[in-house]
């Protein structure tokens, strides 16, 4: 399977003294915003193919991970335990901790 590789609207990373830490804090944020939604997308195009009859075979081939993996994470039971991630990685980036400090 090919991947697609989409543009960056980001700079490459460098230490760059001219640009204030808290610009590159709020960008992270952003991204951070950016990926939430379209991770939404996506759960959004899992269920209604699910509901049309795609298979987690065909799930799982079209993001590029098993029919396994895309059950783990699309399934019912998935789809709660990665909410419940998530939020708990949302929490640690509003709040500034990362638990590696």
């Amino acid at each position: 399977m090919a991947r697609v590789m989409l543009p960056s609207s980001l700079p490459a990373v460098t230490k760059d003294a001219a640009i204030p830490i808290e610009q590159h804090l709020g960008d992270l944020r952003n991204a951070q915003v950016r990926l939430l939604t379209l991770q939404g997308d996506i759960d959004r195009l899992v269920a209604q193919l699910r509901m049309e009859g795609a298979t987690w075979a065909q799930v799982g081939a079209a993001v590029g991970t098993t029919a396994q993996a895309a059950h783990q994470r699309w399934s019912i039971d998935g789809r709660e335990k990665h909410r419940a991630r998530q939020q708990r990685l949302s929490n640690k980036t509003e709040s500034g901790t990362s638990g590696n400090d």
